[in-house]
């Protein structure tokens, strides 16, 4: 073979001799040689690079990235104990499509500023700035106040006293009559404080009630007269009166206890008596035994019999 290794050429000869030509004979007419090819061993191919692929999309879609490109060690393939591809298959760079949005965020608050109020409660305020870093390409801007206030006091001012709402009237003293009523109210409404006035005019206040006319118990003025004796001889009455008006009763007092009534006897003297027949005594005999004759009967003045 013409090649130790790869494709090469072997040749072959034949003479024309079977039988040669003699005596005017025409020579051989096909070929006296031919060839074919031949490979002994097939020799080393050392790969060769493809052509790079096309950058890919940058791995950042703001801000620095990277992108990459590809090749084959196919150009051919090493074969045969050839050598692969000397360098790398891979190639990168850096890529900036835009700037990244950059959210602001807020910096150190400043110190509180001077308390409204010179005394008493006031309001001190601060405030920071969205700096650190500031709202940059789009970026969300701080979220949250840029100024905050607080309550203050740097010295209590002087509170005066006021008084409270009065409170309830007391029950009156008295269930019945004229008696009293009291109210009060504090001074704590607020109460005097850091050196202010106490509350003017005074803590309590009174007033008169009347639930209800007390009860009134009636008791008896003095005796009238004696009225006249009921008859004018022998026993009789007579009587005399008094009134429940010392005072008379009200309001649900009590009567006059005892009676508005007394009676006493009269006229002992004994009256003159008339006198009165009794019942008739029995008839007498008959004046006369035979004809007409009388015969009477008579009857006691005893019932009564006159008297006085």
């Amino acid at each position: 073979c013409s090649k130790d290794c790869g494709p090469g050429i072997q040749n072959r000869t034949r003479k024309c001799d079977n039988p040669p030509p003699q005596y005017g004979g025409a020579d051989c007419s096909d070929a006296s040689m031919e060839s074919q090819g031949c490979e002994i061993v097939p020799c080393p191919i050392d790969g060769e690079w493809s052509e790079w692929t096309e950058w890919t999309n940058c791995s950042r879609w703001c801000g620095t990235g990277f992108q990459e490109r590809f090749r084959d060690c196919n150009s051919p393939v090493p074969q045969y104990g050839g050598k692969y591809c000397p360098d790398s298959n891979v190639d990168n760079r850096t890529c900036f499509l835009r700037h990244c949005p950059i959210d602001g965020d807020f910096g150190n608050w400043s110190s509180w500023g001077v308390c409204s109020e010179e005394c008493g409660p006031g309001i001190q305020n601060r405030t920071r700035a969205c700096d650190n870093p500031p709202t940059q390409y789009d970026g969300m801007p701080c979220l949250g106040a840029k100024a905050e206030s607080q309550a203050c006091e740097i010295v209590p001012c002087p509170i005066d006293g006021r008084w409270s709402v009065w409170s309830n009237w007391t029950t009156c003293s008295q269930w019945c009559g004229t008696g009293f009523q009291e109210r009060f109210r504090g001074c704590n409404s607020p109460a005097p404080q850091h050196g202010g006035n106490p509350c003017p005019g005074a803590a309590a206040d009174n007033r008169t009630c009347f639930l209800r006319h007390c009860p009134i118990h009636g008791s008896h003025g003095p005796w009238g007269t004696w009225a006249a004796c009921s008859t004018s001889c022998g026993p009789g009455l007579k009587q005399r009166y008094r009134l429940c008006d010392s005072p008379r009763p009200q309001y649900g007092g009590r009567a006059c206890d005892n009676s508005s009534t007394d009676v006493q006897g009269c006229n002992e003297r004994p009256c003159q008596i008339d006198g009165r027949f009794g019942e008739w005594l029995e008839w007498s005999a008959c004046s006369a035994s035979c004809a007409w004759g009388v015969r009477s009967r008579r009857r006691p003045c005893d019932s009564p019999a006159p008297q006085f």
